[in-house]
């Protein structure tokens, strides 16, 4: 049987096996794997039972290895949040800023006007 997983770039069907590993885009890379079960792989089921020990053992690691990834997604989504907010928190404060500025602006001019207008009346 052939094993798609969305996301996933392409698939790779072995030949000696009839079982297909998935290549990831990202590091997670299955080989092939060898069953050990003559009748389950003529019917095309195969478990995790059906496994050599060391194909066990490089799906434990990649579980982990996906368990890993995982956290480190997390991780990194928080810190973009978190990035993300001091961002607009900035933008905020500029913008203020900004406010502060032109309502200063103003009353330099009003200020300026009243000192001409009052220059001229002397």
């Amino acid at each position: 049987p052939l094993v798609f997983i969305p996301g996933e770039k392409r698939t790779h069907r072995s030949v000696y096996t009839g079982l297909s590993c998935c290549v990831s885009s990202t590091t997670v890379v299955l080989s092939v794997f060898q069953v050990s079960s003559e009748p389950n792989r003529a019917k095309g089921i195969v478990s995790l039972k059906d496994l050599c020990p060391d194909d066990k053992r490089r799906i434990a690691n990649l579980i982990e290895e996906l368990a890993k990834v995982s956290e480190e997604k997390e991780v990194s989504v928080q810190r973009l949040k978190d990035e993300h907010q001091n961002f607009e928190q900035k933008i905020q404060q500029l913008e203020e800023q900004n406010v502060m500025i032109a309502q200063e602006r103003e009353r330099n001019q009003c200020a300026l006007l009243q000192l001409f207008f009052s220059n001229q009346h002397d």
